[in-house]
């Protein structure tokens, strides 16, 4: 009998775990390339390196934007694939009368699936600047080698994004999984 992978047990297809990032502006192919999924699947390997979600502004009805339903389904993805890293979800409250983005992703993270127990909400940021700011200290040692984290964002985000946790944490090595939509 065979045993299932953390991503079937999920009921993720083998096709929805190969995320494609081909689709990336050429600017962000160094950062956000295959070979980069790799190394965040390979630092992944250790339990304490975070799997770190941004945020984007909710709708004025408080639903999730296309760009943010999709973070939240390649941090799935992760997630599953990677049953034991701890998911940080970040983003504050931008839309008057509607939850925090963090609480919103919390929420979504954990109606697909992902434990409650292993997402850390942090709603006190309103930028990227901000999101590091109050997360770029969870990056953790992958084994032996240096702190790290696991950056999900959008495509055209993931530059900014880790210039702005490099300046940070200039320490950690960061690292991006892009999502499909910008």
């Amino acid at each position: 009998m065979l045993a299932l992978t953390p991503a079937q047990a999920a009921g993720i297809s083998p096709n929805e775990a190969l995320l494609d990032y081909g689709n990336l502006p050429a600017a962000s192919q160094f950062k956000a390339t295959l070979v980069g999924r790799a190394a965040a699947d390979v630092a992944l390997l250790d339990p304490r390196v975070p799997i770190i979600v941004l945020g984007a502004r909710l709708n004025p009805d408080c639903s999730a934007p296309a760009v943010l339903t999709d973070r939240l389904a390649t941090a799935r993805v992760l997630a599953a694939v990677h049953p034991a890293n701890p998911v940080i979800v970040t983003g504050g409250h931008t839309q008057a009368g509607c939850p925090s983005e963090a609480t919103h992703m919390r929420d979504a993270l954990a109606a697909t699936g992902v434990a409650p127990g292993r997402i850390s909400v942090k709603e006190g940021s309103f930028s990227t600047v901000g999101n590091a700011l109050e997360t770029a200290h969870y990056a953790a040692p992958a084994g032996n080698g240096p702190r790290v984290g696991v950056i999900v964002t959008s495509p055209s985000h993931v530059p900014r994004a880790v210039d702005t946790y490099a300046a940070t944490d200039s320490a950690a090595l960061w690292l991006a999984v892009a999502s499909q939509v910008d």
